[in-house]
Protein backbone atom coordinates (compact mmCIF):
# COMPACT_ATOMS: atom_id res chain seq x y z
CA UNK A 1 0.00 0.00 0.00
CA UNK A 2 3.04 2.27 -0.11
CA UNK A 3 2.54 5.49 -2.03
CA UNK A 4 5.52 7.27 -3.56
CA UNK A 5 3.58 10.54 -3.81
CA UNK A 6 3.10 10.69 -0.03
CA UNK A 7 5.88 12.59 1.73
CA UNK A 8 6.76 12.22 5.41
CA UNK A 9 9.00 14.74 7.19
CA UNK A 10 10.17 14.72 10.80
CA UNK A 11 11.22 17.67 12.94
CA UNK A 12 13.65 16.80 15.75
CA UNK A 13 14.25 18.82 18.91
CA UNK A 14 16.95 19.46 19.95
CA UNK A 15 18.47 19.75 16.50
CA UNK A 16 22.09 19.51 17.68
CA UNK A 17 23.85 16.45 19.06
CA UNK A 18 21.89 14.79 21.84
CA UNK A 19 23.08 13.38 25.15
CA UNK A 20 22.94 9.58 25.15
CA UNK A 21 19.63 8.37 26.58
CA UNK A 22 18.15 11.89 26.80
CA UNK A 23 14.59 12.70 25.71
CA UNK A 24 14.03 14.00 22.19
CA UNK A 25 10.85 15.44 20.74
CA UNK A 26 9.63 14.52 17.25
CA UNK A 27 6.90 16.16 15.20
CA UNK A 28 5.81 14.21 12.12
CA UNK A 29 4.17 15.81 9.07
CA UNK A 30 2.66 13.89 6.15
CA UNK A 31 1.47 15.19 2.80
CA UNK A 32 -0.55 12.98 0.46
CA UNK A 33 -1.61 14.98 -2.62
CA UNK A 34 -5.18 14.42 -3.66
CA UNK A 35 -6.07 12.31 -0.64
CA UNK A 36 -8.00 14.08 2.09
CA UNK A 37 -9.50 10.96 3.67
CA UNK A 38 -6.78 8.72 5.12
CA UNK A 39 -8.31 6.09 7.38
CA UNK A 40 -7.05 6.10 10.97
CA UNK A 41 -3.63 7.55 10.07
CA UNK A 42 -0.93 7.23 12.71
CA UNK A 43 2.83 7.21 12.92
CA UNK A 44 5.04 4.59 14.54
CA UNK A 45 8.55 5.58 15.69
CA UNK A 46 10.93 2.63 15.44
CA UNK A 47 14.58 2.03 16.29
CA UNK A 48 17.26 0.41 14.10
CA UNK A 49 15.91 -3.04 15.02
CA UNK A 50 12.35 -2.01 14.06
CA UNK A 51 11.20 -2.10 17.67
CA UNK A 52 8.40 0.40 18.24
CA UNK A 53 9.38 3.20 20.63
CA UNK A 54 6.22 5.31 20.42
CA UNK A 55 3.10 5.84 18.36
CA UNK A 56 0.83 8.83 17.78
CA UNK A 57 -2.26 9.69 15.78
CA UNK A 58 -1.98 11.93 12.71
CA UNK A 59 -4.60 14.64 12.44
CA UNK A 60 -5.43 17.08 9.65
CA UNK A 61 -3.10 20.07 9.64
CA UNK A 62 -4.42 23.51 10.67
CA UNK A 63 -3.10 25.15 7.48
CA UNK A 64 -6.36 24.58 5.55
CA UNK A 65 -4.71 22.04 3.25
CA UNK A 66 -6.85 18.89 3.29
CA UNK A 67 -4.07 16.54 2.21
CA UNK A 68 -1.65 17.39 5.04
CA UNK A 69 -1.49 15.69 8.42
CA UNK A 70 0.55 16.35 11.56
CA UNK A 71 1.21 14.57 14.85
CA UNK A 72 1.34 15.98 18.34
CA UNK A 73 4.80 16.13 19.90
CA UNK A 74 6.22 12.63 20.35
CA UNK A 75 8.79 12.19 23.12
CA UNK A 76 11.21 9.25 22.87
CA UNK A 77 14.60 8.48 24.40
CA UNK A 78 17.74 8.85 22.33
CA UNK A 79 19.95 5.76 21.90
CA UNK A 80 22.13 4.98 24.92
CA UNK A 81 25.38 4.73 22.98
CA UNK A 82 27.31 7.57 21.36
CA UNK A 83 27.56 7.83 17.57
CA UNK A 84 25.29 8.17 14.55
CA UNK A 85 21.94 6.39 14.81
CA UNK A 86 18.84 6.10 12.64
CA UNK A 87 15.22 5.86 13.80
CA UNK A 88 12.29 5.50 11.38
CA UNK A 89 8.93 7.24 11.33
CA UNK A 90 6.49 4.81 9.69
CA UNK A 91 3.11 6.18 8.60
CA UNK A 92 0.30 3.64 8.90
CA UNK A 93 -3.32 3.73 7.70
CA UNK A 94 -6.12 1.20 7.99
CA UNK A 95 -7.09 -0.85 4.96
CA UNK A 96 -10.68 -1.84 4.16
CA UNK A 97 -10.51 -4.58 6.78
CA UNK A 98 -9.10 -2.27 9.43
CA UNK A 99 -5.60 -3.79 9.34
CA UNK A 100 -2.70 -1.29 9.52
CA UNK A 101 -0.76 -0.84 6.29
CA UNK A 102 2.44 1.14 5.74
CA UNK A 103 1.81 4.23 3.63
CA UNK A 104 5.23 5.89 3.69
CA UNK A 105 8.17 6.41 6.02
CA UNK A 106 11.12 8.68 6.76
CA UNK A 107 14.49 8.21 8.40
CA UNK A 108 15.33 10.16 11.55
CA UNK A 109 19.09 10.59 11.78
CA UNK A 110 20.44 11.31 15.26
CA UNK A 111 23.88 12.36 16.43
CA UNK A 112 24.34 11.08 19.99
CA UNK A 113 27.19 12.23 22.23
CA UNK A 114 28.55 11.28 25.65
CA UNK A 115 27.34 13.38 28.56
CA UNK A 116 29.47 16.43 29.34
CA UNK A 117 30.90 17.20 32.78
CA UNK A 118 30.48 20.95 33.40
CA UNK A 119 33.07 21.98 35.99
CA UNK A 120 33.53 25.10 38.10
CA UNK A 121 36.14 26.07 40.71
CA UNK A 122 35.68 28.75 43.36
CA UNK A 123 36.98 30.02 46.72
CA UNK A 124 40.58 29.86 45.50
CA UNK A 125 42.74 32.22 47.64
CA UNK A 126 44.03 35.24 45.73
CA UNK A 127 47.55 34.55 47.05
CA UNK A 128 48.94 31.45 48.75
CA UNK A 129 52.12 31.18 50.78
CA UNK A 130 54.58 28.74 49.23
CA UNK A 131 54.32 25.27 50.75
CA UNK A 132 51.31 26.09 52.92
CA UNK A 133 48.02 24.24 52.80
CA UNK A 134 44.97 25.89 51.23
CA UNK A 135 41.41 25.04 50.26
CA UNK A 136 39.09 25.53 47.32
CA UNK A 137 35.79 24.09 46.06
CA UNK A 138 35.12 22.14 42.86
CA UNK A 139 31.60 21.78 41.44
CA UNK A 140 30.62 19.32 38.71
CA UNK A 141 27.28 18.93 36.93
CA UNK A 142 26.37 16.40 34.25
CA UNK A 143 24.82 17.87 31.09
CA UNK A 144 21.96 15.36 31.47
CA UNK A 145 21.61 15.73 35.25
CA UNK A 146 23.06 12.31 36.14
CA UNK A 147 23.93 11.39 39.73
CA UNK A 148 27.68 12.03 40.12
CA UNK A 149 28.04 11.36 43.84
CA UNK A 150 31.19 9.43 44.63
CA UNK A 151 32.86 10.26 41.30
CA UNK A 152 36.60 10.80 41.63
CA UNK A 153 38.46 13.98 40.71
CA UNK A 154 42.18 14.35 40.12
CA UNK A 155 43.97 17.64 40.61
CA UNK A 156 47.05 17.66 38.39
CA UNK A 157 50.00 19.99 38.95
CA UNK A 158 52.90 20.91 36.71
CA UNK A 159 53.66 18.42 33.93
CA UNK A 160 50.65 16.33 34.90
CA UNK A 161 51.88 15.37 38.36
CA UNK A 162 49.04 14.61 40.75
CA UNK A 163 48.68 17.09 43.59
CA UNK A 164 45.68 15.44 45.25
CA UNK A 165 42.56 13.39 44.51
CA UNK A 166 39.04 13.98 45.83
CA UNK A 167 35.57 12.47 45.71
CA UNK A 168 32.34 14.34 44.99
CA UNK A 169 29.99 14.58 47.96
CA UNK A 170 26.54 13.01 48.16
CA UNK A 171 24.83 16.39 48.63
CA UNK A 172 24.29 19.17 46.10
CA UNK A 173 25.74 22.64 46.54
CA UNK A 174 23.09 24.69 48.43
CA UNK A 175 20.62 26.48 46.18
CA UNK A 176 21.52 24.50 43.06
CA UNK A 177 19.89 21.69 41.12
CA UNK A 178 22.29 18.83 40.49
CA UNK A 179 25.62 20.59 41.17
CA UNK A 180 27.81 18.08 43.00
CA UNK A 181 30.79 19.50 44.86
CA UNK A 182 33.79 18.75 47.02
CA UNK A 183 36.02 20.94 49.17
CA UNK A 184 39.64 20.17 48.36
CA UNK A 185 42.55 20.75 50.72
CA UNK A 186 46.09 20.47 49.42
CA UNK A 187 49.56 21.98 49.65
CA UNK A 188 50.71 24.91 47.55
CA UNK A 189 53.81 24.57 45.34
CA UNK A 190 57.10 25.26 47.07
CA UNK A 191 58.23 27.78 44.45
CA UNK A 192 56.71 31.29 44.38
CA UNK A 193 55.14 32.47 41.13
CA UNK A 194 52.15 31.67 38.92
CA UNK A 195 51.21 28.01 38.62
CA UNK A 196 48.65 26.32 36.38
CA UNK A 197 46.94 23.23 37.74
CA UNK A 198 44.06 21.29 36.23
CA UNK A 199 41.10 19.53 37.82
CA UNK A 200 40.03 16.43 35.89
CA UNK A 201 37.34 13.80 35.97
CA UNK A 202 37.80 10.63 33.93
CA UNK A 203 35.42 9.34 31.27
CA UNK A 204 33.23 6.42 32.25
CA UNK A 205 30.44 4.28 30.82
CA UNK A 206 28.74 2.30 33.58
CA UNK A 207 25.26 2.85 32.17
CA UNK A 208 25.50 5.87 29.89
CA UNK A 209 28.67 7.26 28.28
CA UNK A 210 30.24 10.27 30.00
CA UNK A 211 33.14 12.24 28.54
CA UNK A 212 36.14 13.28 30.62
CA UNK A 213 35.92 16.80 32.04
CA UNK A 214 38.54 19.36 33.03
CA UNK A 215 38.88 22.89 34.37
CA UNK A 216 41.94 25.12 34.77
CA UNK A 217 43.08 26.14 38.25
CA UNK A 218 45.41 29.14 38.39
CA UNK A 219 47.44 29.69 41.56
CA UNK A 220 49.45 32.70 42.66
CA UNK A 221 52.10 31.56 45.13
CA UNK A 222 54.10 34.05 47.22
CA UNK A 223 57.01 33.92 49.67
CA UNK A 224 56.32 33.65 53.36
CA UNK A 225 56.05 37.17 54.79
CA UNK A 226 59.13 38.31 56.74
CA UNK A 227 57.34 41.01 58.68
CA UNK A 228 53.97 41.73 60.23
CA UNK A 229 52.06 44.99 60.01
CA UNK A 230 49.53 45.95 62.64
CA UNK A 231 46.95 48.61 61.91
CA UNK A 232 45.28 50.30 64.88
CA UNK A 233 42.23 52.47 64.30
CA UNK A 234 41.32 55.16 66.79
CA UNK A 235 38.07 57.06 67.00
Amino acid sequence: MKREDCVCTVEVSPEDEIDAGADITLTVRVECPGDDDLVEPRVSIRDHESAELATAALKPSDDDDDDRYVSDDIVVAAPRTAGEHVYRAVVLVADKDGAPQELTSAEVRLGVKPHTAHMNIWDVPSAIVAGERFRFVVGVKCSAGCDLRGRALRIAGAEGSQAVSATLADAFWPGTDGLHFVEVETEAPAAPGSHQWEVRTAEWDLDLPHAAGSAALGLKVVNSPDCEITVEARV
